[in-house]
């Protein structure tokens, strides 16, 4: 079974030895069928995890870009669920991005976000416990519940109108930061400045809390630590 796999995917290019196909098909007849349910399969894998970037490039270009992707990238495992993670590298360099080069980045979101969906919510430290550890300078971990995407472009921009079915927007060439995180089952988008995300940055290095936080006003420091005090993002090191 596993050499019928092999060929149909295109890790080997000989067809197995001992194959009978079913009814009256041939063996080429029979492996051309498996292969296109191997195409359909992946395809609509693909669609389900990066609805947006479909929704940007349409049908004709998505399948298109889909079938480019599984032509040039065997899966080698029945698994499949890792295999779409590839996808992301294979749009930096494929020639539809060259028009949409925020594809890979707006990928890039729709991945973390099936990841941590399937990841469970890790509870951080409650609001004194934050304020605890800021006040003492001490370092912190974030949960493992939580990513960060910093981007060129206004990815969360156009995450959000995709989301809800409007077009992308068309200023797109300007930078910003993300903050992806899971609590009630569900996995939620939190947009910050450059500052903020910079104080993240280094609170992920090891850096003391308020060391983390010299360069922000207080403003944004007390938005930034509530934020991260409800949704308990923080956990002591």
């Amino acid at each position: 079974m596993k050499s019928v796999f092999d060929y149909v995917t295109g890790i080997i290019g000989n067809m197995p030895e001992g194959f009978q196909p079913a009814g009256k098909l041939t063996e080429e007849g029979a492996f051309a069928v498996y292969q296109r349910g191997y195409v359909a399969r992946l395809t609509d894998m693909l669609g389900e995890t990066f609805e947006n970037v479909w929704k940007v490039l349409g049908d004709d270009d998505f399948f298109r870009i889909a079938e480019d992707f599984i032509r040039a990238t065997p899966s080698q495992s029945y698994n499949l669920s890792h295999y779409s993670e590839k996808f992301i590298e294979f749009l930096r360099t494929h020639e539809l991005s060259a028009e949409f080069t925020f594809l890979p980045d707006l990928a890039r979101v729709a991945w973390l976000k099936k990841e941590l969906f399937d990841v469970a919510t890790e509870q951080g430290l409650s609001g004194p416990e934050v304020l605890q550890l800021l006040e003492e300078n001490k370092p912190a971990n974030f949960v493992s519940s939580m990513r960060m995407v910093k981007s060129e472009y206004a990815i969360h921009d156009l995450w959000s109108a995709l989301s809800i079915g409007s077009a992308a927007p068309e200023e797109w060439n300007e930078p910003q930061f993300l903050v992806l995180y899971k609590s009630d089952n569900q996995v939620y988008l939190k947009p910050l400045n450059a500052l903020c995300y910079e104080t993240l940055e280094s609170i992920a290095d090891g850096k003391g809390l308020l060391t983390a936080c010299e360069k922000l006003e207080e403003a944004d420091l007390t938005s930034l630590f509530q934020f991260l005090a409800q949704s308990t993002l923080l956990k002591a090191r």
